[in-house]
C-alpha cells in the first residue's frame, strides 16, 4: 500500500541512494508543488521533500508546511532537515555532525575499505547512519573479503565503545539485522513513488535520471499529476512475487529496484553483488550480536552460502 510520496523539488537535488545525479538545476513550478500537496493530502500520503542546495522561495516553504512531511537535504543546507546526505566519509570530526542526526553517507567501496574505522566512529556519534555504496556494480570476487574485513573492523570499534557505556548504534550495514523481524527494504513502487519537477511520477528518482541521461531508456514515468498514477504490473515490485527474496532473511538488504533492473533486467531480482554484500552484513551483524550478547529480534542462523540464488533449486 502506498504510504509515501517523494517530491524532488529540483532536478539537481542530491541523490540519497545508489544513483548519481549530475543534472542541471530546474525548480519544480509552484503550481506543480501545489497539485502535489493536494494529491498527497487526498491520498493520505506522507511527503518526503528532496530539496536542492539553493534556498527555496518563501511561497514554497509555506506550501510545504501544509502537509505532513520530512525533509531530505545535503548536510549543512537546512537546519530543519530530518535526514542529511553526506558525500563521502568525512575526515576527523566533521562540522555540524549531530548526536541526534540521521545521515545518509554515500561512499565508494574503496573509500569504505580505507576509512571504515572513521565511519564506525561517525555511526557511534549519530542517531542513525545509512551507508549507500555508489559502485555496487563494480564489486568483484576480490572485493567481498575486503568488505567483510571492513565490517569486522567497524564492529571492533562499536564493541570497544559499548564497553565504555555507549548504546548500540543504528546503521543499515552493521546493526539493523539485529533489530529486524521481517524484510525492511526500499519498497519503491510499493510503499513509495516519486514526483519529479516535470509533474510526472516515477518509481524512484533514479528512473527519472535514467531517462534523462540514457535516451535508450525513454520516458520511464508511471503517470502524472494531471493523468493520475499508473504503475504497470505493480505486483512485479512486490516481494510477495519474488520467490527467492521472500525466503531470504537478510532483512536489512536494500533490494534497490533500480539496481535490480540495471544489473539483472528485472526490478524484483537483485544482482549477485547485492546478495553477497547483504549476506556479509548479515553475518557480521550476527557476530557483533554474539560479542555484545545482544538478543536479535529474530534468531540469525548460520548459512552455508552468501547468495541465495546458489541454492534456489533446493527451495520448494
Amino acid at each position: 500500500m502506498l504510504q509515501y510520496l517523494i517530491v524532488q523539488l529540483d532536478a539537481a537535488s542530491p541523490s540519497f541512494c545508489h544513483y548519481s545525479n549530475g543534472g542541471s538545476s530546474g525548480l519544480m513550478p509552484v503550481e506543480t508543488l501545489r497539485k502535489a500537496i493536494f494529491f498527497a493530502m487526498t491520498e493520505n500520503l506522507i511527503v518526503q521533500f528532496l530539496v536542492p542546495d539553493a534556498p527555496l522561495p518563501t511561497e514554497y516553504e509555506t506550501l510545504m508546511r501544509k502537509v505532513e512531511h520530512s525533509i531530505i537535504a545535503r548536510q549543512g543546507v537546512r537546519a530543519d532537515a530530518d535526514v542529511e546526505i553526506v558525500e563521502g566519509i568525512p575526515d576527523g570530526e566533521p562540522t555540524g555532525w549531530r548526536t541526534d542526526g540521521v545521515y545518509i553517507v554515500r561512499t565508494s567501496k574503496d573509500e569504505l575499505y580505507s576509512r571504515c574505522t572513521q565511519l564506525a566512529r561517525l555511526i557511534l556519534c549519530s542517531l542513525r547512519v545509512n551507508v549507500v555504496l555508489t559502485d555496487v556494480e563494480r564489486f568483484t570476487d576480490g572485493d567481498y573479503p575486503r568488505y567483510e574485513q571492513a565490517l569486522a573492523q567497524m564492529a571492533d570499534v562499536v564493541v570497544g565503545s559499548m564497553k565504555r557505556g555507549t548504546p548500540l548504534p543504528q546503521s543499515n550495514i552493521l546493526t539493523d539485522r539485529l533489530m529486524l523481524g521481517d524484510m525492511n527494504n526500499c519498497n519503491a513502487g510499493v510503499s513509495s513513488v516519486t514526483l519529479m519537477p516535470n509533474g510526472k511520477f516515477y518509481v524512484c528518482p533514479a528512473f527519472y535520471i535514467d531517462g534523462g541521461y540514457d535516451l535508450s531508456q525513454g520516458d520511464q514515468s508511471i503517470g502524472s499529476l494531471d493523468e493520475g498514477l499508473d504503475i504497470p504490473n505493480p505486483q512485479l515490485y512486490d516481494i510477495k512475487h519474488a520467490p527467492i527474496c521472500r525466503r531470504c532473511d537478510a532483512w536489512q538488504c536494500r533490494r534497490c529496484v533500480w539496481l535490480n533492473r540495471r544489473l539483472t533486467n528485472d526490478v524484483n531480482t537483485p544482482s549477485h553483488q547485492q546478495c553477497v554484500i547483504s549476506h556479509l552484513e548479515r553475518r557480521q551483524s550476527k557476530l557483533l550480536g554474539q560479542r555484545l550478547q545482544v538478543k536479535p529480534e529474530w534468531p540469525i542462523p548460520d548459512l552455508h552460502y552468501d547468495d541465495p540464488f546458489a541454492i534456489a533449486t533446493q527451495w520448494k
